[in-house]
């Protein structure tokens, strides 16, 4: 009888530390998306290339299906820039982007394609290189996926 109690107490200790530490992984990894988010470093509102929009939020879709967004964003430079490339964080976000040399004052755009799934909340970030700039500009989307 005793063992059959010790038991039952070590489940519910063990059900209780896994609660705490998926509470607290969840935490950290919200407060680590907070700062992410927020930081500048990768976002650079400073560059030459100056977007109308850094994120985009989709508010709810439905899982399997292809959302799109345009991001539009124009030369401030003094010299012709290109976009080199753009990297999505997962392969469920394809892209598309101006190709041609942007001359300063010209507006250039990239379209990502996002597949949503799996179910629930999502957060995915886009970095953009851009010719003749060392770090990349991070645009973000996010949303919540309904599996329905």
């Amino acid at each position: 009888m005793r063992i059959k109690y010790a038991a039952i107490i070590l489940i519910i200790f063990l059900t209780l530390s896994n609660l705490v530490l998926l509470f607290k992984t969840y935490n950290l990894r919200k407060e680590l998306n907070e700062v992410y988010k927020n930081s500048d470093f990768l976002k650079r509102k400073g560059s030459k290339m100056e977007f109308d929009s850094y994120n985009y939020n989709f508010g709810t879709v439905k899982l399997g299906k292809t959302y799109n967004v345009t991001f539009s964003f124009t030369n401030t430079d003094t010299i012709t820039r290109r976009i080199r490339n753009v990297k999505t964080s997962c392969g469920c976000t394809s892209s598309e982007w101006t190709k041609n040399a942007i001359i300063p004052g010209e507006k250039g755009k990239i379209t990502l394609n996002y597949t949503a799934g799996p179910a629930g909340e999502f957060l995915k970030y886009i970095l953009v290189q851009v010719e003749k700039d060392t770090l990349p500009i991070q645009l973000e989307i996010k949303g919540d996926v309904l599996a329905y």
